[in-house]
């Protein structure tokens, strides 16, 4: 098997599993393997895209954020175009080392792509529930995350919106913080996110909002699932996905996400 190359700042073992890292990304998987189809044209769409945006940059390095399980990223047409490919996340599955043994040029990453906030969470709901103390929001999110070698193409492919999501849910449990406050914070982690892609060389897909409707299709409401703005890019696509179709996060309501690509 692949050795994986770890960045700090990154969490231990034992915040990893509180934070349920491991279990959030079998969570995206055992929701994708129950979507089937229905999620097949937005991973494709995605797939496309990400191709199209690194058609004429440099042949180097191709540094993927957040991987995962790959189920958007097109890892063979990547792995022919460039002569490197990174995979950072903070977990890779048993099933990406076995893809990545296959492919002599992709490299496994383990980081905190927050630049640490994982790790200052758990520490901050720690001293919260041993001490009584509760530990300042905007000290949560001081960290930058950094790449070992300059890239030639960066990929941010549905992990804009995750990246906050474990974290604010995690921290919403403890009772530490109001919604006011974890809205500040996901703020903060999704803008110093956008600051770590670097211009001309950049793609990014993300899902903005989501769309919800009855099981007869009338439409029932949204919300925005980023607090951020996108700056103006020449290469844009929208498309809407299919989160989940069977209706298991909401009982007898679909809920669409409408998702964004952009070069930056």
């Amino acid at each position: 098997m692949k050795s994986v190359k770890q960045i700090h700042p990154l969490p231990d073992r034992t915040t990893m599993r509180k934070m349920g890292v491991v279990k959030n990304l079998k969570d995206i998987r055992r929701r994708s393997l129950s979507a089937g189809a229905q999620w097949e044209e937005h991973l494709e769409k995605t797939r496309q895209f990400i191709l199209n945006c690194g058609e004429n940059k440099q042949t180097g390095t191709a540094a993927i954020l957040g991987s995962g399980w790959l189920l958007e990223i097109p890892l063979d047409g990547l792995a022919r175009k460039f002569e490197k490919v990174q995979l950072f996340d903070l977990y890779h599955p048993p099933q990406v080392h076995k893809m990545a043994d296959k492919r002599p040029n992709v490299e496994l990453i383990q980081t905190d792509l927050t630049g640490g906030a994982v790790e200052e969470a758990y520490q901050a709901a720690k001293t919260y529930r041993k001490k009584g103390e509760k530990t300042l929001i905007n000290s949560l999110s001081t960290g930058a995350f950094q790449f070992i070698q300059s890239p030639d193409f960066v990929v941010s492919a549905n992990v804009l919106h995750q990246l906050n999501q474990m974290i604010t849910n995690y921290l919403r449990k403890k009772g530490i913080y109001n919604d006011k406050e974890l809205l500040q914070l996901a703020k903060q982690l999704q803008e110093d996110h956008l600051e770590l892609l670097p211009e001309n060389k950049s793609c990014l897909i993300s899902d903005m909002e989501e769309e919800l409707y009855d099981e007869q299709g009338a439409f029932v409401g949204s919300r925005p699932l980023l607090n951020i703005h996108f700056p103006h890019s020449n290469y844009k696509k929208q498309w809407q996905w299919r989160y989940d179709p069977h209706m298991k996060d909401r009982e007898g309501i679909q809920t669409f996400r409408n998702v964004t690509g952009l070069t930056l």
